[in-house]
This record gives C-alpha cells, sequence and structure tokens, in this order.
C-alpha cells in the first residue's frame, strides 16, 4: 500500500476528534495524618499523640480538567492518573501540612544540628528525604471524596463549565494508577456510553530518536483562556525530541519498573 504522508493541518484535522477534554468535578474531604518526622534517623512515622487534619476540598467542590484521547471507537479513552485520581486531590492539603511540619522542625534544629544533617544526607539525600515525607503522607491520607468524571462534547455549544459538564459524556474508571506519584507511571483508563468514536492507534515510543519530530495536541492549563467555546478547544506544538533518559535516574525515585522518559521541547503542560 502507498503510505499516506499528511500535512500538519491534516493531521490536526484527524486527530482533533479522538482527543476531547476531560472534566472531574470533585467534593469531600481529604484528611491527612499528624506525623512525626525524626532527624536522628531519617524516618517518619505517624504521630499517634496528635490529631489528623481533615480539609474539604475547595470552598464546595474541587475541579480538575486534562486531556484524554480515544483509543478504541466503543467508548474507551486514555488519561492521566494526575487528572482522575483521589491522590491527586491530597497533593494540596498534604504539602500544606508537610510543609508546617517541616518548618517547625526547622525552626527547632540547632545550627550543629543542620551541619550534621547536611554532612550525613547532603542536599541531594535532603531532597529525596524529603519527597519519602510527602509520599508518606499522601499514603496515609484518607479520602471521603464523591467525584464525576465527564469527557466533553466538543459539539457543547455552551459558554460556562456546568453547561460544557451538562452537554459532555459521564465516564466510569476502568483502571487508575494511584501510585503514579512514586512510579511515574501516570496513566488511566475512562468508559464513555458511546460507540464509533473516531479512536487514535497507539505507538511505540523505542522508535522515536533524539531530533525525531514530534507533535502534541492537547489542553495543557497554560494554554486556557478562560471560559467559553475556548474552553473546548484544543492546542496544538510541535518539537522535535530533545533526549530519551531512563525514569529512575532521571528522578532518584527507586521503586517501580524503569522506563524511558521523552524529553521534547515542544510546549507541554500539565
Amino acid at each position: 500500500e502507498k503510505e499516506l504522508i499528511l500535512s500538519q493541518e491534516e493531521l490536526v484535522d484527524v486527530i482533533k476528534p479522538a482527543v476531547p477534554r476531560v472534566v472531574v468535578k470533585a467534593e469531600g474531604t481529604v484528611t491527612v495524618p499528624a506525623i512525626k518526622i525524626n532527624l536522628s534517623n531519617f524516618t517518619v512515622t505517624v504521630d499517634k499523640s496528635r490529631r489528623s487534619k481533615t480539609v474539604p476540598l475547595g470552598d464546595d467542590f474541587s475541579v480538575l480538567t486534562g486531556s484524554g484521547f480515544v483509543v478504541n471507537s466503543h467508548g474507551y479513552l486514555v488519561t492521566s492518573s494526575h487528572v482522575i485520581s483521589d491522590k491527586i486531590l491530597a497533593v494540596e492539603p498534604v504539602l500544606f501540612s508537610y510543609l508546617q511540619e517541616w518548618f517547625a522542625i526547622s525552626i527547632s534544629t540547632s545550627k550543629a544540628e543542620e551541619d550534621r544533617i547536611l554532612r550525613e544526607k547532603g542536599e541531594d539525600g535532603l531532597e529525596k528525604f524529603a519527597k519519602e515525607v510527602f509520599f508518606y503522607m499522601i499514603d496515609h491520607a484518607t479520602f471521603n471524596v464523591k467525584k464525576k468524571i465527564v469527557v466533553l462534547n466538543p459539539h457543547s455549544k455552551g459558554e460556562k463549565l456546568e453547561d460544557f459538564i451538562k452537554d459532555g459524556f459521564e465516564a466510569e474508571t476502568v483502571y487508575v494508577n494511584d501510585n503514579f506519584i512514586r512510579d511515574g507511571k501516570d496513566v488511566a483508563l475512562l468508559k464513555i456510553n458511546l460507540n464509533n468514536l473516531p479512536a487514535l492507534k497507539i505507538g511505540a515510543s523505542h522508535g522515536l530518536a533524539v531530533g525525531s519530530e514530534i507533535n502534541i495536541l492537547g489542553f495543557p492549563s497554560s494554554a486556557d483562556l478562560g471560559m467559553g467555546q475556548n474552553f473546548l478547544r484544543s492546542t496544538f506544538t510541535q518539537g522535535v525530541v530533545s533526549a530519551v533518559k531512563d525514569y529512575k535516574s532521571l528522578t532518584g525515585i527507586s521503586e517501580g519498573d524503569n522506563f524511558d522518559v521523552i524529553q521534547t521541547d515542544a510546549k507541554v503542560s500539565k
């Protein structure tokens, strides 16, 4: 068969219908445990002598948005775990509590103790320990959350978020990796009750080489320009593969499987 070569404009026209915006509307609370950080042996434990902190999601609810892409014409879409996971809802309250805890330790630490810590751990070691504390708190957070996940209809004529949600297609979660913050596998699978959808074929990343052209289509938050119809319009960027690196060396996280991370100069944002 003759290979079909598309211009960039034709490529975008073909792909765009298969890349909708995903919206998650969540309400409820996240309960963050009190922790005890021991800098003599660099351990973190739950401090049962102090009360946990229960934090509401925003004022009344929390809204997260991200990109999805159709991978099966029978209503299956891939999105990121950081868009739909309960764990991402915990990041703000956990980070706040963690900073409070760390600040309290910092102001009570003597100069001699600070010097000892730096000698033993170094700056890289301290950064790694800080991540361990953060992960520990998220792992021990509990959730009382009710979520509604909606794949937006690109043909909606609405102007407000409520309109888009009403016109959209409610999705069920088929799979979500709640451990994505630690193992880096930021992927989830959704299902909506529609058929005959335009679907994209998943390619193989091992064929990419440094210098290869790359195109990105989606809904980066840095490109959001308020509500209205702009909310339904995806953003297209292009660039090259700048580097291919392995995840564990890049992040210093040792658990889970290792895999390649593709670095690009194309504009990408969560």
